[in-house]
């Protein structure tokens, strides 16, 4: 015979495994009832069953078959087998709707009161004052569980929205940094730039100045080399001329 645990491995919505009822034939299921989730309760679809939709076996008002209902989706199993879904994921295994890391002990799932009263009512013949009791008391823990599911509601989407608006706030944080940290480099790489162009035209300065004293230095040579030429040529004429005037003056002195 396969474990308890083992119905969990497959998908539940295909439970070809029918344990032996228990109790003598308590493991009959109750005629209408479903043996599949749609993500609605089963009093809310009109066809409340017996049986737990897991194990297929028997509810019983006390102990492990005891009949206990899931938040949200409003589904029921028997208490061995929430204490198994506790342990495989934190899910309905009917209709796989997630119930909550809130929900983390047996304690917080209450009684399926509409499973037991159906269980309790053949049991003893009741009077309409009674049965009116007990259809109240029915709605109030329909209607207290529909305000958990609210309130579970509620508190998964304040939740997201927080999460949703810290992960936000973080973007923005990041933007802002990378772009501050881009301004930055920005106006780093810009002083770099000036600080190389006032470099490259002070050199350039430099250059210039050198060129035009090296320039002056070569005219002023030249013009000392073309004066001291102009003095070389007119001593040379000077010479000739009086070497001349003295050639003259001997021929007159002779003739």
């Amino acid at each position: 015979m396969l474990a308890r645990e083992d119905l969990f491995e497959s998908n539940p919505a295909r439970l070809a495994f029918r344990p032996a009822p228990r109790g003598g034939g308590r493991g009959a299921r109750h005629k209408g009832s479903s043996r599949h989730g749609t993500g609605r309760s089963e009093t809310e679809r009109g066809d409340m069953s017996l049986e737990c939709a897991t194990c297929l076996e028997a509810f019983e008002s006390t102990g492990e078959r005891e009949p206990r209902s899931l938040p949200l989706c409003g589904h029921s199993l028997c208490l061995s087998c929430l204490r198994v879904v506790l342990t495989r994921g934190q899910q309905c295994p009917t209709c796989r709707t997630p119930f909550g890391a809130e929900f983390n002990t047996e304690a917080r799932f209450p009684k399926t009161f509409a499973i037991l009263h159906l269980m309790e009512a053949p049991k003893a013949a009741k009077g309409e004052g009674d049965l009116d009791d007990d259809e109240k008391e029915l709605e109030e823990e329909e209607r207290k569980l529909k305000v958990k599911r609210a309130e579970i509601s509620a508190k998964r989407l304040a939740k997201e929205r927080e999460a949703a608006e810290a992960k936000a706030q973080k973007e923005r944080e990041e933007a802002e940094r990378e772009a501050k940290a881009a301004q930055a480099k920005a106006q780093h790489e810009s002083e770099e730039a000036e600080q190389e162009a006032k470099a490259a035209r002070k050199a350039a300065k430099k250059q210039r100045e050198k060129e035009e004293k090296e320039r002056q230095r070569t005219a002023k040579a030249e013009e000392e080399s073309s004066s001291r030429q102009l003095a070389m040529e007119r001593e040379a004429a000077e010479k000739e001329a009086r070497a001349k005037a003295k050639k003259a003056q001997k021929e007159r002195e002779k003739g």
